[in-house]
């Protein structure tokens, strides 16, 4: 599912514009974000939590070359689903 299409079914539930909706969500993920970036957990209660995720400079190799290379520090966000988002998912 894509945006436009969780957009349209958020519509359909709520009678919202397009506009509100699109404005609610691009905030929402935008706070996230930033919450996350800068070390903040951020969790929705009954839904999962989202965090950073931090992985350390290392050693690869590049399979093309086989030239041993250091792959850089980086980090990402992590989501963690609460047990009743689980247990949603696994019914069958």
């Amino acid at each position: 599912m894509q945006k436009t299409e969780l957009v349209h079914k958020i519509k359909e539930k709520t009678g919202l514009s397009d506009k509100e909706i699109y404005l609610v969500m691009n905030t929402m993920l935008d706070e996230i974000v930033s919450s996350v970036k800068n070390g903040e957990v951020v969790q929705l209660t009954g839904f999962g939590k989202f965090e950073l995720s931090e992985r350390s400079e290392r050693n690869g190799i590049n399979p093309m070359t086989k030239e041993k290379i250091i792959v850089p520090a980086s980090k990402s966000m992590k989501f963690k689903s609460a047990n009743h988002v689980k247990k949603q998912i696994n019914e069958n």
